[in-house]
């Protein structure tokens, strides 16, 4: 991460109760862009027996709502100890462009993305590919 994180955490209700998201925010100086860092668990019954590509899509709706967002695009992925995932683009009503890449893995979901603009995009394009290409899901176990 490009910095030393801020870092939160926010309650969100859901139809399991209430999930703690937790989120790791780096913003560098004179740049206007954000990368960021979030995990949330979900409780274990529900962690164990859901279809991963239920939570991954259920998080993309999630997050083009809660942002108000446009899907630019999408695409199936996997983590490099082969956890699935989802790599989705999106855009705001004021133009911020968000890139997450999502994972799910033993009841937890893991995203990192980077929010920006159009403009800095152009010049930060290598450095928000090496920044999600350097995201890896760690096992617990």
């Amino acid at each position: 991460m490009p910095g030393m994180p801020k870092a939160m955490s926010e309650t969100k209700k859901t139809f399991m109760g209430e999930i703690n998201l937790n989120i790791f925010l780096a913003q560098p100086a004179k740049q206007q862009v954000a990368y960021v860092v979030a995990y949330n668990d979900f409780p274990h019954s529900y962690g164990d027996m859901a279809n991963p590509e239920i939570v991954l899509n259920n998080a993309r709706d999630m997050a083009l709502k809660t942002t108000q967002s446009k899907l630019i695009s999408q695409q199936d992925i996997r983590s490099s100890n082969n956890q699935p995932g989802k790599e989705i683009e999106y855009v705001n009503s004021a133009g911020k462009i968000t890139r997450n890449r999502m994972f799910f893995a033993e009841g937890r979901l893991y995203q990192a993305m980077v929010i920006t603009t159009k403009e800095q995009e152009k010049y930060l394009s290598k450095s928000i590919r090496g920044y999600l290409n350097s995201f890896q899901v760690v096992l617990r176990k």
